[in-house]
């Protein structure tokens, strides 16, 4: 009976395959602070899976403001993150992924919280919450490359 556990969670439901590049965007929808609202922020990420543990690093390459304001961060402007977090395998569901990311910001350390879901076209998608000015919203993650 074990062995036909095992074989059902590891072939049939294997854990989705998170190695590699990533992007995510994440939108504030509400924040203390009026002008995050409607801004998009863009990270780049690498990403590795031990088991149902995740960890990686990151580093801030866009943000685009409410007004329409671009912002591209290059070279020695991007700031830094560092992300852990883990797999819920849910057998009859999306699996779900929890992601801590500490971030090194321009004026001082902050965390952001994700709740994402595997979805069937491979990306990563649900909400955040972070302590820069309180900030709740939508997250989307999308491939790089393999």
């Amino acid at each position: 009976m074990a062995f036909f556990f095992f074989l059902l969670r590891e072939k049939v439901f294997p854990f989705m395959d998170l190695d590699g590049s990533w992007v995510y965007e994440q939108t504030t929808m509400t924040s203390e602070y009026n002008p995050y609202i409607n801004m998009t922020v863009t990270f780049l990420v690498l990403l590795a899976r031990d088991g149902n543990r995740i960890y990686g690093s990151a580093e801030k390459i866009h943000e685009k403001t409410a007004d329409g304001n671009k912002r591209e961060y290059v070279g020695k402007n991007r700031t830094r993150a560092k992300i852990t977090g883990h797999i819920e395998k849910q057998y009859f569901a999306n699996d779900r992924i929890s992601i801590h990311i500490i971030e090194d910001g321009e004026m001082r350390e902050s965390s952001t919280f994700h709740i994402l879901e595997c979805m069937k076209n491979g990306q990563l998608e649900g909400r955040f919450s972070s302590t820069i000015a309180n900030q709740i919203g939508v997250v989307k993650w999308t491939r790089r490359s393999s």
